[in-house]
C-alpha cells in the first residue's frame, strides 16, 4: 500500500505550545510518520526542534532545561504570568490602574522583551541554525504588518524566522526596516494549514488556543480590548483547524500564553488528547491510502490551485 505524505500544523500560543510536544509524543510512539512540518509562534518554536531532532522525549527533557535556564528567566515572561495571575483577581482599582499604564506604554514604547533576548532562548532551544541542518522540512510562519499579509519560511536563517514567528506585537520586537514589519505569524495563520495544504496529501493540525475564557466580571478598556482580540483569534484559529483532516485539541483552559510554570499539565494535556483520538487518526490515514481517495485528492488540490 502506497505511503502517503503527511503534514503536520503546530498553532501558536506561547506556553501552550507545550501540548504540541504531548501531541508528537504519542504520534511518535505510534508509529505515525511526519514528512512536512508547519508552525506558527511557539508550535514554530516546537516544530523546529522536532525538524532538527526528531525525537519527542529529547523535546521535553530540553525544554524542561530551558525553563531552569538563564536564557528563559532573561525573557521575563514568569513575571508577566504572575502579573497576569494577579490581575485576574484584582479589583477597579488594579484594572483602571492597569489601563492608564497600558495607554502611556503604548505611546511610549514599541516592546517590552528585547529581540536579543528571544534569539538567545531560541539559539538555545533549536539545534539547528539554518533550514539546510533540518532532517524534516520546516515552514515557519510570521506576518508582515505592513503588507497586511503571511510571510512563510523555508530556507535561510532558521533562528531569524523563529524570532519573526513568535514576535507577539507590542511584547516583542518586531524586525523592522524600509519596507516591513515582521511579527507574530498568528496574526495571520494561528493554525498553518493552508501552507502545508499543496505540500502533502493529509494535513494534522495541533491546536492549541483558548477555547473556553471566563466571564468578564469587572469591565475595563483593557479587558474590553483583550476579549475582543481573543474572540477574534479564536474564530480565525477555529476556521483554519477545520481546514485539516485531522485537528488535536488539548485542553489549555484559560492559560495565558506566558504560564509556562504549566509545563505539567500542558504536556499531559497534549498526552492525553492525543491518546484519545490516535485510534481515529491511524484509520483516517489507512483510509487516505486507497487509490481511489488519493486521485481525489489530487483533484482537489489541482482544482484548489487553479481558484
Amino acid at each position: 500500500m502506497a505511503r502517503i505524505l503527511t503534514g503536520l500544523a503546530l498553532a501558536g500560543g506561547g506556553a501552550r505550545g507545550i501540548a504540541h510536544i504531548g501531541v508528537l509524543k504519542t504520534l511518535h510512539e505510534r508509529g505515525v510518520t511526519v514528512d512536512r512540518l508547519a508552525g506558527t509562534s511557539a508550535g514554530a518554536i516546537v516544530a523546529a526542534m522536532y525538524a532538527s531532532r526528531p525525537d519527542p522525549h529529547w523535546i521535553e527533557s530540553h525544554f524542561r532545561k530551558f525553563l531552569a535556564s538563564e536564557e528563559f528567566l532573561r525573557l521575563g515572561t514568569q513575571r508577566l504570568a504572575q502579573r497576569y495571575e494577579r490581575d485576574s483577581d484584582g479589583g477597579v482599582f488594579s484594572r483602571r490602574l492597569k489601563d492608564h499604564m497600558v495607554v502611556n506604554l503604548s505611546l511610549l514604547r514599541q516592546y517590552i522583551i528585547p529581540r536579543e533576548l528571544l534569539r538567545d532562548a531560541l539559539a538555545f532551544l533549536v539545534p539547528a541554525q539554518t533550514f539546510a541542518e533540518l532532517e524534516i522540512p520546516l515552514m515557519v510562519c510570521a506576518a508582515d504588518l505592513n503588507a497586511g499579509e503571511a510571510v512563510v519560511y523555508e530556507e535561510g536563517d532558521l533562528i531569524n524566522a523563529l524570532c519573526n514567528s513568535a514576535s507577539i506585537p507590542g511584547v516583542l520586537e518586531a524586525e523592522i526596516d524600509d519596507a516591513s514589519v515582521l511579527a507574530d505569524g498568528g496574526v495571520f495563520l494561528p493554525v498553518p494549514v493552508a501552507p502545508l495544504r499543496s505540500k502533502v496529501d493529509f494535513v494534522i493540525a495541533s491546536e492549541v488556543n483558548q477555547r473556553r475564557l471566563p466571564k468578564l466580571e469587572q469591565l475595563s478598556v483593557y479587558s474590553l480590548m483583550m476579549r475582543a482580540e481573543h474572540l477574534t483569534q479564536i474564530t480565525l484559529a477555529h476556521l483554519q483547524a477545520s481546514a485539516a483532516d485531522f485537528v488535536f485539541y488539548p485542553e489549555v483552559k484559560a492559560l495565558h500564553w506566558s504560564q509556562f510554570g504549566a509545563f505539567d499539565e500542558l504536556l499531559a494535556s497534549g498526552i492525553y488528547e492525543s491518546l484519545l483520538r490516535i485510534d481515529p487518526l491511524q484509520r483516517r490515514l489507512a483510509r487516505a491510502r486507497s487509490p481511489v481517495r488519493r486521485w481525489l485528492h489530487g483533484v482537489r488540490t489541482r482544482l484548489a490551485g487553479t481558484a
